[in-house]
């Protein structure tokens, strides 16, 4: 909620200032200052919670011992995806704080505001904290599963959970798809905007439709980003549809293939059709034409 709510003020933040000429009010300002609050909630959010992964490594005689605990901590396999998540999060439109970000590239460099630079990077925000939320309500992560993990010498981690979720839940993998659909095609939204009335990308609907095509490799070439960012992601979005089309395929697959009952009960009618079913090609012509034959007799 920390997390998703501050990024959602940041992005009511970013429109309101770019509806008002890149010039900050007492709107703007009440919407930065929320999501500074709430990313200092979330950065507190996640510091307990890997303190809380970090005691059940301990219970299960997986840490260093005899040491402090900050030392063991760094010594630890969180350390890093710990600090890596802190400073993926840490990254917000500042209250009172905004100037302008030149990025270089295609011959020209791209003006870009502070507020608008930080939304672009924001994004990774929702791509951490959205596997984190799908294996919280999976309900996956109990004792049971836990201690099932350590017979067989598994982890039970996010990681793990989200990997048997998207091979097994097609509503899990849906809702990734939607993800990566609107958070790509709001950056495209961002990267574009220094280009103008020269572009149509700074319209959200020719957005989510450029990254849909762009995704499904259609590519029909009638809109394209002009800018460094903007191309930036449909590279990404077109590397990352290679994994979520495998996943959508593999998903389905496994939704209509048959069990070992059905393909009995398959097996069974496909017999009792062969035998006392005959094939359309076996049935006379000449009966369609209301005549007799030797065939129907």
């Amino acid at each position: 909620a920390a997390g998703m709510g501050g990024f959602f003020c940041g992005v009511i933040a970013n429109e309101t200032m770019f509806k008002n000429g890149n010039i900050e009010n007492g709107t703007v300002t009440f919407f930065k200052t929320a999501c500074f609050l709430m990313t200092v909630w979330l950065e507190y959010l996640i510091l307990k919670c890997y303190s809380l992964e970090f005691e059940m490594l301990e219970i299960s005689g997986k840490t260093v011992s005899g040491t402090g605990f900050f030392k063991a901590f760094s010594m630890s396999k969180l350390f890093r995806p710990c600090i890596r998540d802190m400073l993926i999060c840490v990254v917000h439109p500042m209250p009172l704080v905004d100037g302008t970000v030149q990025i270089f590239g295609m011959g020209k460099y791209f003006p870009y505001s502070f507020t608008s630079f930080a939304m672009f990077l924001m994004l990774f925000r929702v791509w951490v904290l959205l596997p984190r939320f799908l294996t919280e309500i999976s309900g996956l992560r109990n004792e049971k599963t836990r201690l099932v993990g350590l017979i067989n010498n598994v982890n039970v981690s996010n990681r793990f959970i989200m990997k048997h979720l998207l091979n097994a839940s097609l509503p899990t993998l849906s809702t990734v798809f939607l993800s990566i659909v609107l958070t790509l095609a709001y950056g495209m939204v961002i990267s574009e905007r220094p280009e103008g009335d020269s572009t149509d990308l700074d319209d959200y609907e020719n957005s989510v439709w450029v990254i849909i095509i762009t995704m499904t490799t259609v590519g029909y070439g009638d809109t394209y980003p002009k800018t460094p960012l903007g191309r930036a992601i449909a590279i990404f979005a077109s590397l990352i549809a290679i994994v979520v089309v495998a996943l959508v395929v593999n998903t389905v697959t496994e939704r209509l293939s048959l069990t070992r009952d059905e393909s009995k009960v398959d097996t069974t009618a496909d017999v009792f059709f062969s035998i006392f079913v005959p094939p359309f090609w076996t049935i006379c012509y000449h009966c369609l034409s209301m005549t007799r034959c030797a065939v129907c007799g």
